[in-house]
């Protein structure tokens, strides 16, 4: 699909948008906003809804009684919630994570950590410290399994020896034992309704999943055919609890699931497969551990159910709610009671509440809107596309256009990674952005994640000055090309990975841009990879992920080839306006990346602008840090794009 493609949806969008009457766009205050209803769940009866609610800076775990409508707000403080779940009906389990640091590890670590919450006398217990024979464990809060009969969590923590154990912990008293000892190599477990491991997950010395069966007391190697493809992922049993659900790695396909026997007779049977889109989730059902089904993407997410139940609602779900996705993300253990999760291309979240009464028909009740001052705001629908870069590949991307017309100032909106992707829906950086009046393009370039191997392989080496650029850089020809961007006013932002391209884009493309926004991105590549090595160790998976991605077919030297890509020591070329964002406290990318990228930048006489954020993280997950990456850009844009168009 080339730039014919790219018009069409860009006429029916302006149609569209032009109609209507235009509401007073929402403050950057309120784009900034982390959602209202965070991480729902169900509780096993169906009375009440747990969830992380977030107001300004401030962050609660909410409980809501839906028979009553009755609320207990629980604080979390200054820690990050990343997960909320149930322990039979009386204790709500939270992941919390926070930052901190530790002698002789360079850099910021990233804590995890479980807390329950008795319901019934409010107290909170965390679920379990480092024992005497575990070695240093960052993540606390790796749950395997929950127990909600014994009131009990199976957490997985590493010994001195680093191996993954796994431990019960009981949420009433706190007390734990191993259920399971690891070996080294192991990256994952299989529990089965009964709460029992099933199955072993190592990796051997090649990089390759090896599934291993538990016998007795023993684990043996799963029993495959001969040519059996390898063995990617190990999901979880299916709901019989005798087969096994994998991703395998077949050739020509980008997703592969499989369900394979466990009773060593090698039987197989295909359950979902695709050329061109990966798996993006599984459907595990909390109460019996069972794979009940999985979500793939392409140009939206997709629900396929091996559950037949399931998979009617989902057909009945989506008919009804006019979203571009639909997904049912909890349900009670009768699943009388399900929370349904709705995905605007023009609005945030939604949730609804299903209820399936019996000889009733089932009924939906729509939950208050995740950004209520965002969701009273008319914005653009966010529109998939694709684009052909130089040489005839179709590039998949998501294009928002503001309600004023064009051609537009543009901002190219790279996502991190590189081996990540974004979706449709709501983006409330994407969204922002339109609502104040630029174009924005997000193309899923080449490295990105979700279409397969050969596209994610495709980027590895390509780091600035290959594919993955060039399909930036073909991004604002197609915009151009099409009448919908002014080509003298376009600007190259992101976070992570994407704040290095923005900085690549000024660097190796300088008459493309007027500006550029790096968010706690990388500026030096050999830098990087040092700090990688400094810090996780020379055999470390992460450094060897970096090596991967930056150095793959390189030719030379290291230093050199590396050098060759980095912003930093191509600071000399850059002529657009620089706005530098970056977290103290990022864990992923150090702030030095970006200090250093400001002085080189302020020593050459380039218009350099540097915010360093005190306590933002490398997500940007306090309401301050978006807050102000939002009024930064807004600004900055404002002076080197124009002033925002009034309003028609």
């Amino acid at each position: 699909m080339g730039t014919g493609r790219l018009t069409a949806i860009i006429a029916f969008c302006l149609a569209a948008c032009l109609g209507a009457a235009q509401a007073q766009s929402a403050p950057a205050a309120a784009f900034a906003e982390l959602p209202d209803i965070d991480h729902p769940a169900l509780s096993p009866d169906g009375t009440r809804l747990a969830f992380s609610h977030n107001s300004g800076s401030d962050r609660l775990v909410m409980i809501l009684n839906l028979e009553t409508g009755a609320r207990t707000a629980v604080p979390a403080g200054s820690q990050r919630i990343e997960g909320v779940s149930w322990v039979g009906n009386r204790h709500v389990v939270v992941r919390a994570g926070s930052v901190g640091n530790m002698p002789y590890i360079r850099g910021v670590i990233d804590y995890a950590q479980l807390t329950a919450i008795d319901l019934e006398t409010g107290q909170m217990r965390r679920l379990i410290r480092p024992l005497r024979n575990m070695g240093f464990n960052p993540d606390l809060a790796q749950v395997r399994a929950i127990d909600h009969g014994q009131g009990r969590v199976l957490i997985e923590a590493r010994t001195q020896q680093g191996l993954p154990n796994l431990y019960w912990v009981n949420v009433q008293s706190g007390a734990n034992t191993v259920h399971a000892s690891g070996r080294p190599g192991t990256v994952g477990w299989v529990v089965d309704a009964g709460q029992e491991v099933v199955a072993r997950i190592d990796r051997d010395n090649r990089g390759r999943r090896v599934v291993h069966v538990r016998r007795g007391q023993a684990f043996e190697p799963l029993s495959r055919h001969e040519n059996a493809p390898g063995t990617s992922a190990a999901y979880g049993l299916d709901a019989s609890g005798e087969n096994l659900i994998v991703a395998e790695t077949r050739r020509g396909r980008a997703a592969s699931i499989a369900a394979i026997a466990l009773d060593g007779s090698g039987e197989e049977a295909i359950l979902f497969e695709d050329r061109s889109h990966e798996v993006v989730a599984t459907f595990i059902d909390p109460y019996t551990n069972a794979v009940l089904g999985l979500q793939w993407a392409d140009t939206v997410r997709h629900a396929h159910w091996f559950d037949a139940g399931m998979a009617t609602l989902q057909v009945q779900l989506e008919a009804t709610l006019d979203a571009e996705t639909v997904t049912i993300v909890s349900w009670s253990q009768d699943r009388t009671v399900m929370l349904i999760e709705a995905d605007y291309a023009d609005r945030p979240v939604t949730y609804f509440l299903y209820r399936q009464r019996a000889g009733e028909p089932g009924s939906l009740q729509p939950l208050p809107s995740t950004n209520p001052a965002v969701a009273a705001t008319r914005l653009p629908r966010r529109e998939s596309i694709s684009y052909l870069a130089r040489h005839g590949e179709s590039i998949p991307a998501y294009l928002t256009l503001p309600h004023t017309d064009g051609p537009h100032p543009f901002v190219v909106l790279p996502h991190g990674g590189p081996a990540a992707r974004d979706y449709d829906g709501y983006d409330f950086l994407a969204h922002f952005l339109a609502s104040r009046g630029y174009g924005v393009i997000q193309p899923n370039f080449r490295g990105s994640a979700g279409y397969g191997r050969a596209w994610r392989l495709a980027g590895h080496g390509e780091w600035g000055i290959g594919l993955m650029q060039h399909d930036l850089t073909d991004a604002v020809a197609a915009v151009v090309d099409a009448g919908l961007a002014d080509p003298a006013r376009i600007c190259i932002a992101g976070a992570s990975y994407g704040g290095y391209a923005a900085l690549a884009g000024a660097a190796f493309t300088p008459d493309l841009y007027r500006c550029a926004i790096s968010i706690n991105g990388v500026s030096s590549l050999s830098r990087m990879i040092a700090y990688s090595r400094d810090r996780f160790g020379q055999g470390s998976e992460v450094l060897q992920y970096w090596r991967l991605s930056m150095t793959t077919g390189m030719e030379g030297p290291e230093a050199a080839y590396l050098q060759q890509r980095s912003p930093l020591d191509n600071a000399g070329s850059i002529q657009a306006a620089v706005l530098l964002i970056h977290g103290r406290d990022d864990s992923v990318v150090p702030v030095e990346q970006s200090r250093s990228m400001a002085a080189t930048l302020r020593r050459r006489g380039v218009s350099v602008r540097f915010v360093e954020q005190r306590g933002g993280d490398h997500w940007l997950t306090a309401y301050q840090t978006r807050r102000e990456v939002l009024e930064e850009m807004e600004a900055f844009l404002a002076e080197h794009l124009g002033p925002r168009p009034a309003d028609p």
